[in-house]
Order: structure tokens, then sequence, then C-alpha cells
């Protein structure tokens, strides 16, 4: 299932690559699906610059 496909859907269990994530908000479209935490997997290590990068300066320093 791509993050275009989950888009607005909520999943019990979710594993997810946020190594492919394109940007923060294709990230937050594969995090939103899961219930919670704790039915949540991460399938490979990511780069958290390369996810977040494009972030505007003001709000990268808030994270």
């Amino acid at each position: 299932l791509t993050d275009y496909r989950a888009q607005g859907t909520t999943l019990d269990k979710v594993i997810i690559d946020l190594a492919s994530a394109r940007g923060v908000q294709h990230a937050y479209v594969m995090l939103s699906c899961a219930h919670s935490l704790s039915n949540l997997a991460v399938l490979w290590p990511f780069s958290a610059h390369r996810t977040l990068g494009h972030l505007q300066h003001d709000l990268h320093d808030k994270l």
C-alpha cells in the first residue's frame, strides 16, 4: 500500500518505510495511518534530514 493510497485510512497494524518518504508530508501520511505507536513499526532506518529537510527553518528548529 503506497502512502498515496493509504491517505485517509486508519489501520490496526502499520509497517512503514520512512526511508522512502519524499518529504514530511509523505511521512505524516504514513505515520497517521496507525491507531497508536504500539501498532506502528518502522521497516528500515531512515534519514531524518532527508525526510525533514524541506521544512522551513523556524519549524525545523522547534523539532
